[in-house]
């Protein structure tokens, strides 16, 4: 029985430090995905914005071209598009 309690003791702290060093993991790799995205979209939108200034796009042209190229993004089998 003394045994299974000093196993005990010895094994408690490994746990909480596997589990602190899991939720340390999880933050990080979350704030690096977040962190990417952010930048991908900061990137598109200042490519949007040249784009638009270089093509003389108003906004409604624009919105129109975004629209157009979402739609070709996706799969046209399965695509309904409501107008």
């Amino acid at each position: 029985m003394e045994t299974e309690v000093k196993k005990a003791e010895i094994s408690a702290p490994i746990v909480v430090l596997n589990a602190e060093a899991k939720v340390n993991s999880t933050l990080a790799t979350n704030e690096a995905a977040m962190q990417a995205y952010f930048e991908v979209t900061k990137s598109e939108s200042l490519a949007y914005a040249k784009m638009k200034t270089n093509l003389g796009f108003d906004d409604t042209s624009m919105l129109k071209y975004i629209k157009v190229k979402t739609i070709n993004t996706f799969n046209t089998k399965n695509l309904i598009i409501g107008i």
